[in-house]
């Protein structure tokens, strides 16, 4: 009697706030994918999110269940299911796509008591043990990532069919209260990028003006609670500096975001459609960009280009020199303002990918060595691909015989996983059943496929004997720029990339290294790859062609303008400001999403054709003549002045 009570199923549910109850209905949240059914199932927590032989015996999902329909659910019923083990990279794939079959193991489900009002929620805990009859459990015999399935089925006119689910992947390094297996050969080497950044909020300005942003979404995640809060924090707490953690991990900054933050702090206002408006962040941004410095101090940095900007699309319509600013201010603006050295000559465009033009005209440096960090789906391959390594480049033409080019792979399966997808899965092979991905919600599960996918990757690699002293290294994690994930999230996967280091299969390597060990002597040099995907996702031609009329007004008027030495801002000082400015119309924050893209470059537009008029102005109202001994001051926009 006492171990099938162990064994069993455990569903926790607050009935008294359950729609219909005597405290009443609990107001329904808009559902994250209305099409993935009549329920919604939203988790916030799952663990242990990484199985351990001194872990936790069973597994514990939270969440909720919301009827998001009009029409009352009854014979509700729930269970956490498994697939088999994956084995290989396409399944894994299949998994991540919510394709993957998730009956191998199919527990008894538990039913709710009452029926589910629409509109109404009810808080849900499952709890199930790894070993034991697989009715009663997992039934877990062995490591392995497997796919996961959390399925609600109901009845809803009398009809009982499966409702709603949440797909993600649980990865098993050992079963609890076992002995870990151990790891043959050496560990495999490992690198993660942590991205921390934004998409853009910040308007360009003249001296003298006040910052000035289109929103005010940076103040909350900023401050305790936020997104941005949460990954610093995060980095502080489980990977400090010394750490082996911290040791293999090169953190990517927006120098956008560090200036806006360092800007902000200062005070600044936010336009509304009514007008401006004080922002209510300043204190929480000026706290923030200090806390980044402090954590970042003698940490490998590696700065992203300004604004993240598309660097392809500029190249390919008539801007290189925007691009060229992008990748060289964002360098001098990170160190400048975090008080800390970044990573010289080494670049990571947006998605890992980059063009011959692009490469030539900005990812080389004269004269020396550069490094640039880019998907295996980046770089020419043949019939045997590789997603981890470093290779030698072929050079662009016309590229000077002194200077070498360096690939860092990065495997894009870790990315996708990191990633997340919000397109529903069915949940289990050929169902066509609602399914919501676990990967694109927020809190600690957002990073759960993470988890599996590195878990994959690092067992696959022991299992295959390539982590041995002759393999290329190192295996990179690199999530997407705008890593969506939050402190939680990020927590949860620092905390598996930690024990996988601790128990062997992964052992830290700088990037900093892998560049200047450079690429397997004698090894051919590959050609670089740009998908056709990634051309039809750039920043439109014609928003490119804006700015690049842009770029022409701003220097006719940096042309047309003089300056005197200690009267006024220096040409610089007025100028390049909106020059990088004009990069928020290009930001890779805006691929796929013409309309964005077009929206920032007018906002920009119309800023600096503000701040013209009004310098102009000022200038139309002073003085054409100063009496003897008397300096007047000068617009930067102003011609003629002395």
């Amino acid at each position: 009697m006492r171990g099938a009570a162990a064994a069993a199923v455990l569903v926790l549910l607050m009935l008294t706030g359950m729609a219909g109850s005597a405290s009443g209905a609990v107001p329904a949240a808009p559902p994250r994918n209305p099409a993935a059914g009549p329920l919604q199932l939203t988790l916030d927590q799952l663990a242990p999110g990484l199985v351990t032989s001194d872990g936790p015996a069973e597994l514990t999902v939270t969440g909720t269940l919301t009827n998001t329909s009009a029409t009352a659910v009854d014979g509700i019923g729930l269970r956490i299911q498994r697939g088999d083990a994956l084995t290989a990279e396409g399944q894994v794939r299949d998994a991540l796509e919510g394709s993957a079959a998730v009956d191998a193991v199919t527990p008894t489900f538990t039913d709710l008591p009452d029926a589910l009002a629409p509109g109404g929620s009810v808080p849900v805990r499952i709890t199930l043990p790894f070993a034991g009859p697989p009715t009663t459990s997992l039934a877990l015999t062995r490591p392995g990532v497997y796919p996961l399935l959390v399925n609600v089925n109901g009845a809803q006119d009398g009809v009982r069919a499966r409702l709603a689910a949440v797909r993600t992947l649980l990865a098993v390094q050992s079963l609890p209260g076992s002995r870990p297996p151990p790891v043959d050969g050496a560990a495999t080497p490992f690198t993660m990028l942590y991205p921390i950044a934004d998409v853009p909020h910040r308007l360009p300005v003249v001296p003298s003006e006040q910052t000035t942003l289109t929103d005010d979404d940076l103040a909350a995640s900023f401050a305790p609670g936020g997104r941005l809060y949460g990954l610093v924090s995060t980095l502080a707490s489980r990977a400090p500096a010394g750490t082996p953690l911290r040791a293999g991990m090169c953190v990517a900054v927006d120098p956008e975001l560090v200036q806006t933050a360092a800007a902000m702090r200062d005070g600044y206002v936010v336009r509304t459609p009514s007008g401006t408006i004080p922002g209510a962040g300043a204190q929480a941004a000026g706290r923030w960009v200090d806390r980044l410095s402090t954590v970042l101090r003698g940490s490998c940095v590696l700065a992203l280009p300004q604004n993240d900007a598309d660097l392809v699309s500029l190249v390919r319509n008539g801007a290189p020199d925007l691009a060229a600013r992008a990748v060289d201010d964002g360098r001098a603006i990170t160190a400048a303002t975090l008080g800390t050295p970044v990573l010289a000559d080494t670049l990571w465009p947006a998605d890992g990918l980059i063009d011959d033009a692009t490469l030539g005209r900005v990812g080389i440096a004269q004269d020396s060595s550069s490094a640039v960090l880019l998907s295996a789906d980046g770089i020419a391959q043949g019939r045997a691909t590789q997603t981890s390594g470093v290779v030698a480049l072929e050079p662009p033409a016309g590229t000077p015989t002194n200077t070498a080019v360096t690939a860092v792979i990065t495997d894009p399966l870790l990315t996708e996983a990191a990633a997340g997808t919000t397109d529903p899965g069915t949940g289990a092979a050929g169902t066509g059943a609602p399914s919501t991905s676990l990967s694109g919600s927020d809190g600690p599960l957002s990073t759960q496929d993470a988890v599996g996918a590195l878990a994959f990757r690092a067992r696959a690699a022991a299992a295959a004997a390539l982590g041995s002293a002759d393999r290329q290294g190192p295996l990179v994690l690199a999530p997407p720029h705008r890593w969506q994930a939050e402190g939680a999230g990020a927590d949860a996967l620092l905390a598996a990339a930690a024990r996988l280091l601790q128990d062997g299969l992964l052992a830290p390597r700088a990037l900093g290294a892998s560049v200047s060990a450079g690429p397997t002597r004698g090894a051919p040099p590959t050609a670089v790859a740009y998908p056709v995907r990634a051309s039809a996702a750039e920043v439109p031609a014609s928003v490119v062609a804006g700015l690049v009329a842009d770029r022409d007004a701003v220097e006719r008027l940096r042309a047309a303008s003089t300056y005197e030495p200690g009267v006024g801002a220096r040409p610089a000082d007025a100028f390049d400001p909106l020059l990088r400015g004009l990069l928020r119309g290009a930001s890779s924050a805006w691929r796929g999403d013409p309309g964005a893209a077009a929206a920032a470059a007018a906002a920009v537009r119309t800023r600096i054709s503000e701040s013209s008029a009004r310098s102009g102005s000022s200038s139309r109202r002073a003085p054409t003549r100063s009496a003897p001994g008397t300096r007047r001051s000068c617009s930067p926009w102003r011609t003629g002045c002395p």
